[in-house]
C-alpha cells in the first residue's frame, strides 16, 4: 500500500476517563486541518457514532462490525459524516457478539489491522475509539495502533489502569513479535483554580513518573465538554472558542508533531530538521493550530453550514468587537504614549520637587537657609526680607518692624529709660501702649502712634 495512514488508538481499561470525547474531537480537529480521517467506533455503546451525527441509524451488520468480521473494507462499512474529510466506521450492538464469533479465527487479534490495508481511498489518519475493557475489540485496536493515546483524569484507579494497559500492550507486542507502539498520556479534567482535590499534584506525579510520554497539553475541567456531550456533538463544534476546545486543538498539533518526530527518527533524521519536508506533510504547528481554529469557527458561524450555532456566533461576534476595541485603544495609546510619559514626568516632578526641597532645607545650616530665603525673595538682607514679607501681610506690621529696627540702630537715653519703666511681664506691649514714647520721632514720617 503506497499511502499508509497513521493509526491512533484511544484506549483505557478504566471507564469514564474521556476516551470518546478525546477520539471524536481529535478526529474533528484533524479533519478541520484538511486531513482525510477515518474514525472507527469499536465501542458497542456507539457514543462516538452518535456524537458525529449517527445516533439513530441501524448499523447492526455494518460499520466496525463488518470491518472486524471480514478483516477487510467492504461496501457499507464506511459512512461519510457531515464533517468534511471525516469518514466513520460506526458501532452497533452486534459488536457484543463479535468475540464469540471470532473465537476460533486464526488472526482474531489482527483483523482490524488487516482491514485498514484495504481502504478504498487514501486516509491520512485513523482514530479508533475503544471500549473500557481489554476484550477482542480493544486488542484489535491496540495491535493496529501506531500510537496509543490514554486519557488520564484525576483518578487513582485510572493511574492503576494505565499500568495495566501498559503491561497488556507489552504482552501483546511480544506475542505478535512486533514493536510495542508508544503510549501517549493525556491529562484530562485538570483543575485550573481551587485545586482542592489535588489534580495538579497528581499531574506532577504522573509527569515525573512517565516523562515525555505525557503530553504538554492538558484538557481542563470544563462544563462546555459536558454540555457538548449532552447535545451529542464535539465540543469543537459547540464552543470552538472555549478553553477545552483550545486544549484539544493544541493536543492535535502536538500529536502530529510526535508522529513527525517518530517517523524522522525511523528514517535516520535528526529531530527538528525539516520534519514536515522529510515526510511530505508540510505541517507547521503554529500555523496549523490557527488554521484549525479558524476553520472550526467558520463552520459554526456560517448560516449555511450544518454546524451553524447562533449562540456560538453571538459569542464570536462579541469577542471580535472586544478585540477591535482593544486594538483601537492600543493604537491610540501607542500614538499618545510620549504625551502621557511627559505628563507623568511633570506630575512626578511637581510632587517630588517640594518634598526634596523642604527635606534638604531642614537638613541645611541656618545661615544657608537664611541666604536661600533672601535670594528667593530678591533681597540681600534677612531684615529686608522680613520687611517685605510683613509688608505683604500687614502694612502696620511693616511700620512696627521699621520702628523697632530704627530704635535698635539708634539707641538713646530716652529709649533706655522708657524701656526700663515698661512692664513686659504680661505679654507683648505695643508702642502706642508706652506713654514715654509718645511724641518721640524716631525717623522722619514715622512715629510710634502711626
Amino acid at each position: 500500500m503506497a499511502h499508509r495512514p497513521r493509526i491512533i488508538t484511544v484506549a483505557s481499561q478504566k471507564g469514564g476517563v474521556g476516551k470518546t470525547t478525546t477520539a471524536v474531537n481529535l478526529a474533528t480537529a484533524l479533519a478541520a486541518a484538511g486531513r482525510a480521517v477515518l474514525l472507527i467506533d469499536c465501542d458497542p455503546l456507539g457514543t462516538a457514532s452518535a456524537t458525529v451525527g449517527f445516533g439513530t441509524a441501524d448499523f447492526s451488520e455494518r460499520g466496525a462490525y463488518q470491518l472486524l468480521l471480514n478483516g477487510a473494507v467492504s461496501e457499507g462499512a464506511l459512512w461519510q459524516t457531515r464533517i468534511p474529510d471525516l469518514v466513520l466506521a460506526p458501532a452497533s450492538m452486534s459488536l457484543i457478539r463479535l468475540e464469540a464469533e471470532l473465537a476460533t479465527h486464526p488472526s482474531s487479534h489482527t483483523l482490524l489491522s488487516d482491514a485498514l490495508q484495504t481502504l478504498p481511498a487514501p486516509v491520512d489518519y485513523v482514530v479508533v475509539d475503544c471500549p473500557s475493557s481489554l476484550n477482542l475489540l480493544t486488542i484489535n485496536a491496540l495491535m493496529a495502533a501506531d500510537r496509543v493515546l490514554v486519557p488520564l483524569p484525576y483518578d487513582l484507579h485510572a493511574v492503576q489502569s494505565l499500568h495495566q494497559l501498559d503491561h497488556s500492550l507489552t504482552t501483546l507486542a511480544a506475542g505478535a513479535r512486533r514493536t510495542k507502539p508508544p503510549i501517549d498520556i493525556l491529562l484530562t479534567r485538570q483543575r485550573r483554580e481551587g485545586d482542592t482535590h489535588g489534580s495538579q499534584t497528581l499531574a506532577a506525579t504522573v509527569r515525573r513518573s512517565f516523562g515525555d510520554q505525557v503530553f504538554t497539553t492538558e484538557i481542563p475541567l470544563s462544563h462546555d465538554l459536558a454540555a457538548a456531550a449532552a447535545l451529542g456533538k464535539p465540543v469543537l463544534l459547540h464552543r470552538p472558542r472555549s478553553e477545552a476546545a483550545s486544549g484539544l486543538i493544541a493536543l492535535t498539533v502536538e500529536l502530529v508533531q510526535r508522529f513527525q518526530d517518530q517517523e524522522s527518527r525511523a528514517a535516520g533524521r535528526v529531530k527538528g530538521r525539516s520534519l514536515g519536508a522529510a515526510i511530505g506533510d508540510g505541517w507547521d504547528p503554529v500555523a496549523s493550530q490557527a488554521a484549525i481554529a479558524a476553520r472550526l469557527l467558520g463552520w459554526v458561524t456560517d448560516p449555511t453550514s450544518p454546524f451553524y450555532d447562533a449562540e456560538a456566533t453571538t459569542e464570536h461576534q462579541a469577542a471580535l468587537r472586544a478585540s477591535t476595541l482593544a486594538e483601537a485603544a492600543e493604537r491610540s495609546f501607542g500614538l499618545r504614549r510620549p504625551v502621557w510619559i511627559g505628563i507623568a514626568l511633570v506630575l512626578a516632578s511637581l510632587m517630588l520637587g517640594p518634598i526634596l526641597f523642604f527635606t534638604l532645607a531642614r537638613l541645611a545650616p541656618m545661615d544657608w537657609r537664611l541666604k536661600a530665603v533672601t535670594s528667593i525673595i530678591g533681597t540681600r538682607s534677612p531684615w529686608d526680607a522680613g520687611t517685605i514679607i510683613l509688608g505683604q501681610a500687614d502694612p502696620r506690621a511693616q511700620k512696627l518692624l521699621l520702628l523697632a529696627a530704627t530704635l535698635l540702630a539708634n539707641p538713646s537715653p530716652e529709649l533706655t529709660d522708657c524701656l526700663d519703666h515698661t512692664d513686659f511681664t504680661h505679654g507683648p506691649v505695643l508702642p502706642r501702649q508706652m506713654p514715654c514714647l509718645i511724641g518721640l520721632t524716631v525717623t522722619p514720617g514715622l512715629s510710634p502712634g502711626k
